[in-house]
């Protein structure tokens, strides 16, 4: 009854039916016990088998026959392992009956390989022992297996899944632990070592809530309260010891096992970002409002502050092609310092100009052998970025440097980026700023010489006008007086005297830009060399004057005298800024590219357009000018000489400005000044230009005409002196006070008129149009036009319908006796 009842399953016991006890009765023993056997063995669920000493099966139970590919498990009787679907496994499953039969000693629980019927292959949990008789013969061996490929599958995924989390738990940046609710670590990851400088063994030796700071424990404790009663916590920002004694601020995520009673955290190092928050927000309040130097000044001490580095600026490009830097602001060891200007090449700020940005964390001084670093210090770090305008060209640089190495360039490198871009704006709106007060200033400055020069002009103009009346008058009275009569020696100083006042008319025309002059194809070099003599005869003994003239100078078209002023005026000027001391005047000529808006100071003179030009360079090492001087420099009858009259260098101007060229002075109290004239260049060999003047001889010769002249001019003083002139030319003289009473004249007595002594400046109708008007009347007029400006001026304004001679005022009856026998032909 008990075999029956342990082969019929589960439920309540139940007495076998007779006809089943009766078959049973009916059966042997043996046969009975052999199926019991049989069933127990079914029954089980793990494989059986036994074998002979020749590791034959002798039998099996049902499931190892199904393993074999079997319907019974008598089937299996008579057959070996090579006969089997798992016959590459025959060998070592033999090598293992044999172990077993030999040593008489069991070997369980070890793992092997089956294939299965279908050419599969699954892994078993095998166990072997001995078979002995009643003797105690080693007789056979009894196995039994069971399959663990899905168990072992199971377990292979969970070991890559827990390699996998391994591994993440290892590489994240993220400090991962577990700890207990004592606050001890139960398990942490490297990331603990990589941020507080802590090995694992000193951590896990101490208790977490030891590393946090004191002023962070209160909020630690109440989110340890909150894990307690089970709620998980976020946000939670503290800072943690390191073992330098620096402080790193982490934040938290972290959420309980209350089974376990542990606590799993994953901390963030926020360190850095948080830095850069504060430092950012530093920054902008330190800047906020300001603007220009304000704005630099502070934005460097911030940067400086912020970062803890030892030095901080931001410069500008400057210099010919922008080939240096000039600071803006820089700040030193928690000063600030005077402003400076180095070379780009060679040096870091060079490189984050051409580049965009410079980070060179360590070892500056091997990446720029040639750069000597700022004021002295040995830099060993750079961070830079450049300062880019609206069209992206580079304007300055933006930088921080230290002496010593520095590996926390990713701040740096976010702030840099951040207030370069607000540097840049602020530089290009102070340059479009100071370009508005330059143009507003040169526009003002423009005016004003404009102004002063029609006043000059004006002022030489009524002078002349005067000088004619004293200047011819003399002259007349000379003529009438003998050689040793006792006032011929005042006439002849009346007559010096007017035409030194004359000479100065002629510096006030010079400046209004109206002066005489000569137009011919020059070679300044040459005319440099003809003066040298009377140069160093100029400058006082203690200077060296030194030339260097650029050989195949372009020509340049002008006057030889008033060029030969300029140059004069310029190298007496030098010589007097050296004083009483020693010192060098130099003189160069050269070109130079003229590119236009150039910053290098304040270009008088003509509008110049970008090109080439010829240059003179002339400087002197001597006091310099402060900018109060410069800014008045070109007025005329300022002088800061005792004895000058300050025309000197407002004639230079004027002919400058007549020459169609430009000035440049540049000039700092103490460090000398420097003069740069820009003429234009002739491309071609042109011949002169310009008409030709008859200049009056020495003595009078004794010419006399027959003829009636008109004579018209508005001063009554100037008028009559001339008429007395004429007449002792042995000219008739009709005389008009303006232009339509001469051109009234002129028509009534057209055929008697010889020709026409015309003023140029008169109110009403003035020259030009009395001009015209005679021309209209009879084209064949022979008029001499007579004016206190130059004959540049005047065939300027008449081109090819001007008169037949010009005459300059104040004249001698020498002159007007040339030009008229020049105009009748005689």
């Amino acid at each position: 009854m008990a075999k029956h009842d342990a082969s019929s399953g589960s439920g309540p016991a139940r007495r076998p039916s007779r006809p089943a006890r009766r078959r049973a009765a009916e059966l042997p023993e043996a046969e009975v016990s052999r199926r019991m056997l049989q069933l127990v063995l079914d029954t089980i669920p793990v494989r059986v088998f036994w074998k002979d000493r020749d590791s034959i099966y002798l039998g099996c139970n049902r499931l190892c026959a199904l393993d074999a590919g079997l319907a019974a498990p008598e089937a299996i009787i008579g057959l070996s392992d090579f006969e089997l679907g798992w016959r590459e496994q025959a060998e070592l499953y033999r090598s293992d009956d044999s172990q077993v039969m030999a040593s008489g000693v069991a070997k369980v629980n070890y793992e092997e390989p089956q294939t299965t019927p279908e050419g599969g292959r699954i892994w078993l949990r095998t166990s072997k022992c001995p078979l002995r008789d009643d003797a105690g013969r080693v007789i056979g061996v009894l196995g039994t297996y069971e399959d663990i490929t899905e168990r072992n599958r199971i377990e292979e995924a969970l070991r890559e899944k827990t390699d996998e989390l391994d591994r993440f738990f290892s590489l994240t940046p993220d400090l991962l632990c577990i700890v207990g609710l004592d606050g001890r670590f139960r398990r942490l990851n490297g990331a603990w070592t990589e941020t507080l400088g802590y090995g694992p063994a000193e951590l896990e030796a101490r208790n977490l809530l030891d590393l946090l700071h004191p002023d962070d424990r209160p909020a630690a404790a109440g989110a340890l309260a909150r894990l307690t009663g089970g709620d998980s916590v976020r946000g939670l920002v503290t800072r943690f010891c390191c073992r330098d004694g620096g402080w790193r601020w982490l934040e938290w995520a972290v959420s309980p096992s209350a089974q376990q009673q542990l606590v799993y955290g994953a901390a963030r190092d926020i360190t850095e970002p948080r830095r850069a928050q504060e430092a950012l927000r530093v920054l902008v309040e330190s800047t906020a409002g300001a603007i220009g130097t304000d704005f630099f000044g502070r934005l460097v001490r911030s940067l400086a502050e912020a970062l803890d580095f030892r030095c901080a600026l931001v410069a500008e490009l400057a210099g010919p092609d922008d080939g240096s830097m000039r600071t803006l602001a820089a700040w030193l060891d928690d000063r600030v310092v005077e402003n400076f200007e180095y070379p780009l090449p060679g040096t870091p700020c060079g490189e984050a100009v051409s580049q965009g940005v410079c980070i060179c964390p360590r070892d500056l001084r091997r990446r720029f052998p040639d750069f000597k670093g700022f004021l002295d210090i040995p830099l060993e770090c750079y961070f830079g970025s450049a300062l880019a305008n609206t069209r992206g060209k580079p304007i300055g640089v933006l930088a921080v440097m230290d002496v010593r190495p520095r590996e926390d360039s990713a701040l740096a490198g976010s702030l840099l980026r951040i207030f370069s871009n607000r540097a840049a704006a602020e530089l290009e709106r102070l340059r479009g700023e100071e370009a508005s007060l330059n143009l507003e200033r040169q526009l003002q400055h423009a005016q004003k010489l404009e102004s002063l020069g029609v006043l000059a002009g004006g002022i030489a103009h009524d002078f002349n006008n005067l000088l004619m009346a004293i200047l011819g008058n003399a002259d007349l009275a000379l003529l009438e007086t003998s050689t040793a009569h006792p006032a011929r020696p005042y006439v002849e100083d009346i007559i010096k005297a007017s035409l030194r006042a004359a000479g100065l008319c002629q510096q006030m025309l010079a400046y209004s830009g109206r002066g005489h002059f000569r137009i011919e194809t020059l070679d300044l070099n040459e005319m440099v060399r003809e003066m040298t003599d009377i140069l160093e005869v100029s400058i006082t003994k203690k200077a060296v004057l030194r030339y260097d003239l650029s050989p195949e100078l372009p020509k340049v078209r002008g006057d030889a005298t008033q060029l030969r002023q300029v140059v004069m005026n310029l190298i007496t000027n030098a010589s007097d800024a050296l004083g009483d001391g020693s010192g060098v005047i130099s003189l160069v000529t050269g070109t130079r590219h003229f590119r236009g808006g150039e910053r290098f100071g304040v270009l008088q003179g003509e509008k110049l357009t970008p090109g080439r030009y010829v240059c003179l360079d002339v400087a002197d090492t001597g006091c310099g000018m402060d900018a109060a001087t410069q800014a008045r420099l070109f007025d005329p009858f300022f002088s800061t000489k005792f004895t000058g009259r300050g025309l000197g260098m407002a004639a230079v101007l004027g002919i400058i400005r007549g020459h169609h060229g430009g000035i440049r002075v540049r000039s700092e109290p103490g460090r000398g000044t420097a003069v740069t004239v820009l003429l234009p260049p002739v491309e071609n060999d042109e011949p002169a230009a310009g008409s030709a003047e008859v200049e009056p001889p020495a003595r009078a010769e004794p010419w006399r005409w027959r003829g009636m002249v008109l004579l018209v001019d508005d001063e009554e003083a100037v008028r009559a002196l001339a008429e007395r002139m004429l007449r002792r030319l042995g000219f008739e003289v009709v005389t008009a006070a303006d232009g339509a009473s001469a051109v009234e004249q002129f028509r009534a007595r057209r055929r008697e008129i010889t020709a026409v002594v015309l003023d140029l400046t008169m109110p009403a109708m003035d020259g030009g149009e009395t001009l015209q008007a005679l021309r209209a009347a009879d084209p064949g007029v022979r008029v001499l036009l007579a004016s206190g400006y130059d004959e540049g001026d005047v065939s300027r304004r008449f081109g090819d319908g001007g008169p037949d001679a010009f005459i300059q005022k104040p004249y001698r009856l020498a002159t007007l006796r040339a030009k008229l026998r020049h105009i009748l032909k005689e």
